[in-house]
């Protein structure tokens, strides 16, 4: 059995339709940061009854369920202009969409703050050493509500080779290991099936 479900065109063509609306809403609210202008309160209160009408479609078509909270960290980061990496399991989510798919299991509602840290230094570690040369993607992933956030990855091949790479450094505990070599047998499995580049850099 599969571990994720193919959109069918009417979600791919809404998944498309509400990552540009939902890009264009980050901008305008990174503005407001900048400079708080009239015009673009305005033309934000407008977008927001828009992305609301988005989200009840994106919950209908059943878009993705990365949970709430990851949701909100996504959106406080990027408003913040922290381009963090999310590197756990979390980030199939951000592959299935780049697949035009739907991953079937869902993370845990708490976002490992120990692990996400861990992982953190074992990128910066493997990147001082040589193993690998990260590229990033960037992809917005949807909650089983509807709601959205821009989730920053490394791009498919970077992650395979990092997820490789980890599982075999000494602090990493079998369970963790287990982890990382299913999130690997994940994406390999999407790009085994024709449905994401191994390259890919940025979606839609």
């Amino acid at each position: 059995m599969k571990p994720y479900e193919v959109w069918s065109h009417m979600s791919s063509r809404q998944a498309i339709d509400s990552t540009s609306l939902f890009l264009e809403v980050l901008r305008v609210k990174k503005e407001l940061i900048e400079k708080d202008d009239p015009e673009m309160r305005q033309r934000l209160k407008s977008l927001t009854t828009v992305q609301e009408e988005y989200q009840r479609l994106n919950k209908a078509l059943r878009l993705g369920h990365v949970s709430e909270k990851m949701i909100a960290l996504l959106n406080d980061w990027e408003l913040a202009g922290e381009r963090r990496l999310v590197l756990g399991f979390e980030a199939q989510h951000a592959y299935a969409v780049m697949a035009g798919a739907r991953a079937k299991k869902s993370p845990s509602a708490s976002f490992n703050w120990h692990e996400h840290r861990e992982m953190e230094h074992l990128l910066r570690h493997a990147i001082d050493s040589g193993v690998l040369e990260p590229n990033v993607s960037n992809q917005v992933v949807f909650s089983r509500t509807g709601k959205m956030g821009l989730m920053h990855v490394l791009n498919p091949l970077s992650f395979i080779k990092f997820k490789k790479w980890i599982a075999s450094q000494p602090q990493r505990s079998k369970r963790q290991i287990e982890q990382d070599r299913q999130q690997v047998d994940f994406v390999e499995q999407l790009i085994a099936d024709g449905l994401l580049s191994a390259t890919y850099d940025i979606y839609y």
